[in-house]
């Protein structure tokens, strides 16, 4: 789980780079995905990546993924708080 949550720290400091965000922006964050093992990984390290991401507000929903993220669906949408 700590390493999924890393990942996913990852995939949102490249996507909010790709925006042009600001390094200091805070930022909405929604991460979809139905693999309860990256739901599990996200409730577990939450604040972590909150945190690390800057996210102001951070949700999760139970919906199909399109990415791969070690070999798990997620998709992760950003936006400026």
């Amino acid at each position: 789980e700590e390493r999924i949550s890393r990942e996913i720290v990852s995939l949102i400091q490249k996507l909010r780079k790709e925006s042009d965000y600001d390094i200091t922006d805070r930022i909405i964050t929604t991460i979809s995905s139905e693999d309860e093992t990256v739901l599990s990984a996200i409730k577990s390290h939450v604040k972590y990546i909150q945190n690390e991401t800057l996210s102001v507000n951070f949700s999760t929903v139970k919906e199909p993924g399109t990415e791969n993220l070690l070999n798990y669906l997620i998709s992760i949408q950003i936006e400026k708080s």
